[in-house]
Order: C-alpha cells, then sequence, then structure tokens
C-alpha cells in the first residue's frame, strides 16, 4: 500500500547553499581561463564576457537569496543556467572544455530542488546539448572515447544524483509532516479533538486517498466517526463494530501495530469505497478504545514522486498513536475525578443539606397536625406554606444531586442538550417551557456542545432562582453566519433593555459571570435584554467559524 505526501517547492536554506556554489564555481572558472597559458581558440572575448557576465549574475542571486528571497529564484535561476551552458562550453574548446563540471552541478541543484524527475530532466538536457557539440566539432578517435565516457558520467550521475536528491526531500518532508502533525496534537486537550487534529492534517497531506477514526469518547463511552475536524458524527454500537473488530485483529508482524484490511473487512472496505486498508488502534492500557483506518483507492503508481512509504506511515504513528493513547487517559482520568468530586459534593448535601431539609419538613407536618383548623387559624396556614416551600426546594436540590452523581454525558447534538435539558427543568421545577430549534442549525462539535451544556443549565437556574416566571422559551437558529441560543422567560425581568451581561458585582453574581467567560472562550459574546412586554431574553452568540 503506497501512500501520498506532499513535498516543499521551496527551501531557503538550499537555495542559499546552491547560490553559494554557483558563486564560487563562477568565480573559479573565470580564475582558470586567466591562470590557463592557452586562451580559448575562438571568440576569447565572448568566452570572458560570458564568464565575467555569469560572475555578476551569480553574485547578484547570492545576495538576493540572502536578503530577499523569493519564491521564483528557483526556477528562474535553473532556467538561466541551463541557457547560459551551451554558449559558454561551445566558446570554450566545444566538446573538449574543461567547464562540463557545470552539467553536473546544474542537474544536482535541480535534484536538490525538484527530486529525482528534476535532476532526470536536466540529465537528458545535458546529454543533448554535450551530444550535439560531437556533432559540431567531431572528435579525434582518442578524444571521442573521452567523449563517450564523458557522456557516461553524466548520465550515471544523473541517475544516482536524482535518487539521492529525491531520498532527501522525502526524508525532509516525512520529517516536517510528523513534526507538524505532533506539535498540533500537544496543543489539544481533548482526546476527540486531537484525533480529529490527526485524521485531518494526514487528509490535508495526502497521506492515504481517505483517513477515518472511530474512537470511544474518554469518560462518556459514545462512539464517534472522525473523519476531518469539521466532520465528527455519532455511532452506534453496531455500525461501531467491525470497526472496532478489525483494529482488534492480530497486526501484520512483530514491531508494529498495523493490522492490514482483509476481505474479511470487506465491508468497511466497501464504506471507505478502496481496495486496500490499514488499521492503527488505539488502546487506553489493555482497552481498545478506537482505530485510525487509512484508506487506498486502486494500485498505487510506484514511480510518484509524492508517495509516501509504509515505513514513514508506520514510523508517523508510532510516535503519534502514544501520544492519542496518553492524552486519552489523561482525559478519563480527569472525568473520572471531576466526578468522584461531583459525588463527594453529593453525598456531602444529601447527609447535611438534605437531612436539615427533610428533618425541617417533618417538624412542620407535626406542627401542621397540631395546630388549628388552615381555614381558621392563620398560623397553621403559615406553616402549611413554608412546607410547601421547603418541599420545593428539597425537591429541586434532589434533582440536581441525581445530576451530580451521574457522569457528564456527551450530548450527541446541540438539539438534544436542548431537549433534554429543557425535560429537566420542566421537571423540576412545573414550569411550562417551549424549544424550539432551527433544523439548519450546523452540528456542533462535542467540545462546543460540553461548554453549552453548562451554561444552558446555568441560564435556567437563574430563571428558576429570579425571575418568577410562567413561561420558558429555548430557541436555536442561525443569524447572519451565527449559532444564536436564546433563553427567554415571561418573569420580572433582568436590567434594562440593551445592556451587555453584568459584571460581578451584579445581584445575580458569580452564575452571569461564569455564563460570559464560556461564551467568550467559544469566540461568542453573552447579551441579555428586556422586551416592552416584560421578562428578559438571553442570548448566546457563537461565530460559525468558531465552530469548525
Amino acid at each position: 500500500m503506497r501512500l501520498t505526501l506532499r513535498l516543499p517547492d521551496w527551501d531557503p536554506q538550499s537555495e542559499r547553499l546552491i547560490a553559494f556554489l554557483r558563486l564560487a564555481l563562477a568565480a573559479g572558472a573565470l580564475m582558470v581561463i586567466f591562470i590557463d597559458p592557452t586562451q580559448p581558440s575562438r571568440h576569447w572575448q565572448v568566452a570572458y564576457a560570458a564568464f565575467v557576465l555569469y560572475l555578476l549574475y551569480s553574485a547578484v542571486v547570492f545576495q538576493m537569496v540572502r536578503t530577499r528571497p523569493r519564491p521564483w529564484l528557483p526556477i528562474s535561476t535553473q532556467i538561466i543556467d541551463l541557457l547560459w551552458v551551451p554558449p559558454a562550453v561551445h566558446f570554450t574548446e566545444g566538446a573538449n572544455t574543461p567547464f562540463f563540471p557545470f552539467f553536473v552541478i546544474f542537474t544536482l541543484n535541480a535534484g536538490i530542488r525538484w527530486g529525482m524527475w528534476g535532476a532526470w530532466a536536466v540529465t537528458a538536457y545535458s546529454l543533448i546539448v554535450y551530444g550535439s557539440l560531437l556533432f559540431v566539432e567531431p572528435p579525434t578517435p582518442l578524444n571521442l572515447n573521452n567523449d563517450l565516457m564523458r557522456l557516461g558520467y553524466f548520465l550515471i550521475v544523473g541517475v544516482l544524483g536524482g535518487y539521492l536528491a529525491e531520498y532527501r526531500l522525502r526524508r525532509e518532508a516525512e520529517l516536517k509532516a510528523l513534526q507538524s502533525i505532533s506539535e498540533a496534537i500537544g496543543s489539544k486537550h481533548g482526546a476527540v479533538s486531537a484525533v480529529a487534529t490527526m485524521v485531518e492534517m494526514a487528509r490535508q497531506a495526502a497521506l492515504a486517498d481517505s483517513v477515518v477514526a472511530v474512537l470511544r469518547e474518554p469518560g462518556e463511552g459514545d462512539l464517534v466517526m472522525v473523519r476531518g475536524a469539521a466532520d465528527i458524527t455519532n455511532l452506534g454500537a453496531d455500525e461501531a463494530a467491525p470497526f472496532l473488530a478489525a483494529a482488534g485483529a492480530p497486526p501484520t508482524g512483530r514491531g508494529t501495530r498495523a493490522v492490514q484490511l482483509t476481505q474479511v473487512d470487506a465491508v468497511i472496505l466497501r464504506f471507505a469505497e478502496a481496495d486496500k486498508g490499514l488499521a492503527y488502534p488505539i488502546r487506553a492500557g489493555a482497552e481498545l478504545v478506537g482505530a485510525i483506518f487509512f484508506f487506498a483507492h486502486g494500485v498505487a503508481r510506484p514511480w510518484s514522486r509524492r508517495r509516501a512509504s509504509d515505513e514513514f506511515l508506520g514510523l508517523l504513528l508510532r510516535h503519534i498513536i502514544p501520544q492519542l493513547e496518553t492524552l486519552y487517559v489523561l482525559e478519563q482520568a480527569r472525568h473520572a475525578q471531576v466526578l468522584e468530586e461531583r459525588r463527594r459534593i453529593a453525598r456531602d448535601l444529601h447527609d447535611s443539606f438534605i437531612q436539615v431539609l427533610a428533618a425541617l419538613g417533618l417538624r412542620l407536618d407535626v406542627l401542621c397536625a397540631t395546630s388549628g383548623d388552615p381555614a381558621t387559624d392563620p398560623l397553621r396556614k403559615e406553616l402549611a406554606q413554608i412546607r410547601e416551600i421547603i418541599g420545593r426546594e428539597l425537591r429541586r436540590v434532589r434533582a440536581y444531586l441525581a445530576e451530580m452523581r451521574e457522569p457528564l454525558t456527551e450530548i450527541g447534538s446541540l438539539r438534544e442538550l436542548v431537549e433534554k435539558t429543557g425535560e429537566a427543568f420542566r421537571a423540576r421545577t412545573r414550569l411550562a417551557i417551549a424549544v424550539n430549534v432551527n433544523p439548519r442549525v450546523v452540528d456542533v462539535p462535542a467540545e462546543v456542545v460540553r461548554e453549552l451544556a453548562p451554561l444552558l443549565r446555568e441560564a435556567l437556574t437563574n430563571v428558576e432562582k429570579h425571575a418568577r416566571a410562567s413561561r420558558v422559551a429555548i430557541s436555536a437558529n442561525l443569524d447572519d453566519q451565527h449559532l444564536k441560543l436564546v433563553v427567554e422567560d415571561d418573569g420580572v425581568g433582568l436590567a434594562p433593555s440593551g445592556r451587555a451581561a453584568p459584571d460581578l458585582g451584579s445581584g445575580y453574581g458569580q452564575g452571569l459571570f461564569s455564563m460570559r467567560e464560556r461564551a467568550r472562550l467559544l469566540g461568542g459574546s453573552l447579551t441579555f435584554d428586556r422586551p416592552e412586554a416584560g421578562g428578559t431574553v438571553l442570548a448566546v452568540t457563537i461565530p460559525l467559524h468558531a465552530l469548525v
């Protein structure tokens, strides 16, 4: 299975080396002409002028490469070099010229810049130019042997130099790809986002015809398929089973974790419309938690200069997969730590606050039972109202504790987040709630949903605690390339119309500050408004570019 790799077109360091060698060669050639007691036999003035101009040209190019490099310099200087060498050689004894090394240098320059095909093209040009000199001035039998040897020398240098240059270019491109992918993954804090980055960069670098990853999310356990940074979808257990089964097969050989997809995995190959495939498993300890799949369509062209080797892909993933696995385990540990802390807080509240509320409720029940008629006794009526308030708060706190004891579920979509959060709010408060999610709303990445979930819960908590509302509405829409999440109520109102979210000093305190910070981290903003009809409209606006 051969895989594609893009190669760099501009390397300032190589261009500086080539410019220096060109300048040194031009100066050396001109010095040889001056020192040599035998002057060129034909048009020596033209020969001197050609080498003087070439020396000046080489000095200008050397200075440009050092101070003002331009992307067009490599191809321009290569063309000028190849156009200059025929007249220079012709006016310095033709086929017997001592300056045939210029052909070799220009061939190696092309190889350094463009690899094997560049070197071979210049080799063919050199053979044609030098061979034509043999027809312009036929050599003696003795010189003919030397000239033919030179042609063979050009051919050998061109072929070997092309192969070596191609090898160097590929190794440099592989190292650059390895470094950039490793750095990009290292900047991520979540396993899913890191895998998405890996898949996206592998796809952009054309490491394979198609790249897909399947991963079980840390903590939540949901299965997702990743085809790019903006293409993450949930998978059912049955849908993910063939992928995980293929990744769990024995590796192709010792010293590698790669699994070659076979006809047993035909369903996966059909899914990717591919002829060949490799799977690289991702494990958390002994547990298989996912895999990255590389697919190839058809038979690779063996001579393509942009085909990455299986060895490089293995090297890349030997470095990247441990990074992903470490990130996965760390995220699992963070989830476990957060869940344990939530459960500890829930236990503490249950053992203290809940027990106190329950005891107060029982004491009030006793007082109500021993007091007079509630229709005539204002004290019993007041006690009944207090009992109702305590009962309502007890139900609300118990509902929160139930949420805290459960893992932080990863909502599959924005619609599910809004619907489930709204339903939990309705069950807790008995208030009427309307949910409206526009079908045009894009699928939001898991990281964004994770930040929106506590923000939405905090907004509804503020409504519950402060608004004294009878109706609540939640909506999510697309508006001018922005995702807009709105929570609206018909309560007493929050602040004068048009104001931004209040600071910490306001009466709503830490909750609104936390919501505003979450919106800011998503690249968006949090605002609230009080319509003329009353109530409060709280809106979270996130630009679409922050969602990809």
